[in-house]
């Protein structure tokens, strides 16, 4: 049988441990409380612990989410771009966590009522959970982002950026990866989102957006309306500002 005490001393410090993962350890609910009596271990919600003294934090709670259960959870969009690939828009400030998850079922309660003003959630499916992922280590914990190619695509279909802030912020990206960005592009299930960075990156005119495997991407059929003061583009059926002076 695992021993609770020998995985409390050997893991990160500010590791969160779910009854659940645990239990999967073989270690019972008895060793859990008698960790709890003895000074070991905090109770932070129920069904979720960490090591005593120490304050549990977002990054750490989704690490848990992600290695400890099946539920499909990254951070990305913009905040995965800014704080993580170091590709900055100097309008953006005062940024919240941004994660994402195709996930039917809320988030566990343990960690909304802990973390419930720390982030912000995008309930979607637009893109295939596993293209476009990546994981770091932060503080000796596992973290699943998103790649820039897919963070980018993330913050067309959800973050508050005008045509204008997003032109500056692929201008950033000079150096993006055409094989993940046509296999992200032939499934990404938004029309809107496909024309609208197809239509950027084809402005930057950057090595990468020539090499994407074009004839592989159905941009759908109809006028897409991405600025309603903009004008039509012909070539990809949008309506939308310019971005680039004249």
């Amino acid at each position: 049988m695992t021993n609770l005490k020998h995985i409390i001393s050997t893991t990160p410090l500010n590791m969160i441990f779910l009854s659940s993962w645990l239990e999967k350890q073989n270690i019972s609910a008895k060793s859990i409380y008698d960790h709890k009596k003895y000074g070991w271990l905090d109770s932070i919600n129920r069904g979720a612990f960490i090591k005593k003294g120490i304050k549990p934090t977002l990054l750490a709670a989704i690490s848990a989410i992600q290695y400890q259960t099946d539920y499909n959870l990254h951070i990305g969009g913009y905040y995965a771009l800014d704080q993580y690939h170091n590709i900055r828009h100097f309008i953006r400030q005062n940024l919240k966590v941004k994660l994402f998850t195709s996930e039917r079922q809320s988030l566990y309660k343990w960690f909304q009522n802990t973390f419930k003003s720390e982030y912000i959630l995008s309930n979607t499916s637009f893109l295939s959970d596993d293209i476009g992922i990546q994981e770091i280590e932060i503080d000796g914990l596992k973290i699943k982002i998103s790649t820039p190619e897919r963070a980018f695509l993330e913050m067309l279909y959800s973050d508050k950026a005008t045509t204008k802030e997003s032109y500056q912020i692929l201008e950033m990206m000079p150096v993006l990866k055409p094989d993940l960005l046509t296999n992200l592009l032939t499934q990404c299930k938004s029309v809107k989102v496909k024309r609208l960075f197809m239509y950027l990156a084809s402005q930057t005119g950057y090595s990468w957006f020539y090499k994407i495997d074009k004839n592989k991407i159905n941009l759908g059929s109809g006028v897409r309306v991405i600025d309603k003061d903009g004008k039509f583009n012909k070539e990809f059926k949008i309506i939308i500002n310019q971005i680039t002076e004249e």
